[in-house]
């Protein structure tokens, strides 16, 4: 397979998926706001969760954890004021 017509491939089914998943929560939260129940807000609670369930499942949230905190303290010793 051409590696560009598999990048385009990859590219349309990941903003696919992105859609989909955009879609599902846009319907679930309209549901929870106009509908409360404990079957709603399941679904709304295990939307939430499966980007982190994912990346755990990969490998990949310890290591974007500490990338995260890297990046907060370098942010947050920008900010600090110099002391004279």
């Amino acid at each position: 397979m051409n590696p560009r017509r598999f990048l385009q491939v990859v590219t349309g089914n990941a903003l696919a998926l992105a859609a989909l998943y955009l879609a599902i929560g846009v319907v679930v939260e309209g549901l929870r706001v106009q509908w409360p129940s404990a079957g709603v807000l399941r679904v709304s609670y295990a939307l939430d969760a499966l980007p982190a369930r994912i990346l755990d499942r990969l490998g990949l949230l310890g290591p974007l954890k500490a990338v995260t905190l890297l990046v907060r303290e370098i942010v947050m010793r920008r900010r600090r004021p110099v002391e004279p």
